[in-house]
This record gives C-alpha cells, structure tokens and sequence, in this order.
C-alpha cells in the first residue's frame, strides 16, 4: 500500500466515496463531505 498527500485530482473521488461511506449512517447529517473540504486546507502541503 503507498500513502500519498491528495492532490487536485483526487478531490471529486474523495467527494463520491466520502458520500457513499456516510449514505446509510443514521447518525450523520451527510455532511460529511463538506467537513473533508473544510479540513483540507489545514493538511495540505
């Protein structure tokens, strides 16, 4: 496995797969992916 840093590109996967992974949680209010952006900034290198 290699983890990397995301870039620009990887943006709309993390999108889809963050909102298909939190579809059917009944304890979220899916906004999940809207968190991921939020944070990005603070990680981005």
């Amino acid at each position: 496995m290699v983890i990397r840093y995301e870039t620009d590109a990887d943006i709309d996967a993390i999108t889809e797969i963050t909102i298909a992974a939190f579809a059917d949680c009944q304890y979220g209010n899916h906004t999940e992916q809207f968190i991921v952006t939020a944070l990005r900034p603070a990680v981005r290198r």
